[in-house]
């Protein structure tokens, strides 16, 4: 995953946070199976006064109490016992320092039918004008549907296996595509892209901290 996210910083970032079992999950209704050891999530304990078992007949959030990093500093693991997890909080790291500059990376598409025309800015960017034609222009418009490989040969007739996947390869080492749970899934969002929505259409609300009360 964490090699994987520098190639996403065309698109709106995330946040790292720790994994959450929720009530009614497959992970609650069979913690047994799972070997977990599930008890409410400590937040609550500050807010509501009730036993541990009354507790647990009220939250939604739980945490696995034999996790031995439950109650630890999420960015404070230990990075020789956890690199995954390092790397993945350095990669979000990376990704939100991406969008905070003044113009966000951006990875688009045009298909005027006979080439597929690719804009790049991305930091991991191969070129920043890219071409894609013939069969590879192909494999990118079905990776853009997530279309499995188990399907392409099907698709794209006239090609060989071995054509299908050096293309595939190709497409792969020009960051334009990744390859995931057996199917090709395209990067480039097509352009124009859609432009973000402003804060005050979030309907949860935002906190302006420049407005004086």
């Amino acid at each position: 995953m964490g090699r994987l996210l520098p190639l996403l910083h065309h698109l709106q970032p995330g946040h790292a946070v720790r994994l959450r079992y929720q009530r009614f999950s497959l992970y609650h209704r069979a913690a047994d199976q799972y070997g977990l050891a599930l008890s409410p999530a400590a937040s609550y304990r500050y807010v509501y006064p009730l036993s541990e078992r009354d507790l647990a007949d009220q939250v939604y959030y739980f945490e696995d109490s034999e996790d031995d990093d439950a109650r630890r500093d999420f960015r404070a693991l230990d990075a020789n016992r956890r690199p995954g997890v390092q790397a993945v909080i350095q990669g979000m790291d990376a990704w939100g320092d991406a969008w905070r500059g003044l113009t966000p990376p951006m990875l688009a598409m045009h298909d005027s039918g006979d080439e597929i025309m690719v804009e790049d800015t991305r930091n991991v960017a191969v070129e920043r004008e890219q071409r894609v034609k013939g069969l590879a222009r192909e494999i990118l418009l079905a990776a853009d549907q997530g279309m499995p490989e188990a399907r392409l040969g099907g698709q794209l007739k006239g090609a060989s296996l071995m054509e299908i996947e050096e293309a595939t390869a190709d497409l792969i080492a020009r960051k334009l595509i990744v390859r995931l749970d057996a199917r090709p899934v395209g990067l480039p969002l097509w352009d124009p892209c859609m432009s973000m929505p402003a804060l005050t259409a979030f309907p949860g609300g935002y906190l302006d901290r420049h407005v004086g009360g």
